[in-house]
């Protein structure tokens, strides 16, 4: 199976009607958990390695991506139309309400939030000291998605595991299981 054809449009259609409402815990467990199943790892894994070895964004820029489309597109449709709900909701927003006035704003200012997630990712992994994210950074050095995971041929879902597992140290060989 392809990883990328897990449906992240469909699992946040409705974030737009978010604003300002921050994922919870529980929310961002449950995205973790997913990734880490899809990727077949333990789910003691570090959560940025899943991320960079899958190519998924975040929860928090997932969110903020769709939301950042949304408002785009609406303002690019409906900037000009002077009985449209939106905008008239929007300006109401802009003189009365200051903190969620703020939060769109933010919102339209952060042009590629998935590319700002990726980097400060990657940022975080070239600094760790861990051992895990050391060893994977010798596996994956220009952190980048392994081609196996955006390929469209039908690869053995077990090779591709063991092969997410290796990279991922989260395997059962001896090196990793020492380490427990």
């Amino acid at each position: 199976r392809d990883l990328h054809s897990f449906p992240t449009r469909r699992s946040s259609d409705l974030c737009e009607a978010w604003l300002g409402a921050k994922p919870t815990a529980d929310m961002k467990s449950m995205y973790m958990k997913a990734i880490k199943m899809l990727l077949g790892v333990r789910h003691s894994t570090p959560n940025e390695l899943c991320l960079i070895e899958s190519g998924y964004p975040s929860l928090e820029a997932a969110i903020h991506q769709c939301q950042h489309r949304f408002f785009e597109k609406m303002k690019a449709e409906r900037s000009d139309m002077s009985d449209d709900p939106l905008m008239f909701a929007l300006k109401i927003t802009e003189r009365d309400n200051k903190e969620l006035n703020r939060c769109i704003s933010e919102i339209l200012a952060n042009n590629d939030p998935l590319m700002h997630d990726n980097a400060k990712r990657k940022e975080s992994i070239l600094s760790s000291t861990r051992t895990k994210t050391i060893t994977y950074r010798e596996i994956n050095p220009t952190l980048t998605v392994h081609p196996i995971y955006k390929s469209t041929d039908n690869h053995d879902d077990d090779f591709r595991t063991a092969f997410t597992r290796l990279r991922l140290s989260s395997h059962r060989l001896r090196i990793e299981t020492g380490r427990w």
